[in-house]
Order: structure tokens, then C-alpha cells, then sequence
């Protein structure tokens, strides 16, 4: 009798021992699962910034191209418009001898040059 109750109580103490170890098992299983879902969250977000990344690269790439073709745009511009500002400087010029000539008292003669 003495034989079976320390039996009974081995296997108490066995059963209990059992428990915990299924509940500390339970317990990583639950903390696994966690890490796996946090996993896939950071991984989703590293792909999203990297897509962010990959469209910022290219509107990068699109504002380079852009200020490169507004630059010779620019350039071509100003070429074009130069043109208005040297008939213009040589009005001014002319203009400019004019009243030099007319307070000096000189009568204004057409030029030669135009």
C-alpha cells in the first residue's frame, strides 16, 4: 500500500510536471506565431519602402531629365531673344547719340551702318 501511494504521487508529480511543460510549449508555440506574423509585417513594410524608394528614384530621374531639357529650352530661349535685345541695346544706342547730338547742338545725320 505504502508502494502504490508513492506511486500515486509519482504520478501526480509527473502529471504536473507534464502540465507545465505543455503550457511552457503552448507558450513558445503562441510566442512563434507572434514572431512569424511580426515577420511578415516588417517584411511588408520593407517591400513597400523599397517600392517607395524604387518611385522616388524614378521621379528623380524624370525631374533630372526635366530640368535638363528645360535647361537647353532656356538655352535655346535665350538665343532666340537675344536677337530682340541687341536691336533693342542699338535703339537705345542710337537713341542715347541722338540726345547726345541734339544737347550739343549737332544735327542728326543718318549713318552709314543703318
Amino acid at each position: 500500500v505504502e508502494l502504490a501511494g508513492q506511486a500515486k504521487e509519482a504520478l501526480h508529480k509527473i502529471v504536473s510536471a507534464s502540465e507545465r511543460c505543455l503550457d511552457q510549449v503552448q507558450s513558445i508555440a503562441a510566442s512563434t506565431e507572434e514572431q512569424s506574423s511580426a515577420v511578415e509585417e516588417v517584411s511588408s513594410n520593407v517591400e513597400t519602402i523599397s517600392n517607395s524608394f524604387e518611385e522616388s528614384r524614378q521621379g528623380v530621374t524624370q525631374i533630372d531629365s526635366s530640368a535638363n531639357e528645360l535647361s537647353q529650352v532656356a538655352s535655346e530661349l535665350m538665343q532666340a531673344v537675344s536677337w530682340f535685345k541687341l536691336e533693342q541695346t542699338r535703339l537705345d544706342t542710337r537713341n542715347r547719340q541722338g540726345a547726345t547730338r541734339r544737347n550739343a547742338g549737332i544735327s542728326e545725320q543718318p549713318s552709314v551702318n543703318g
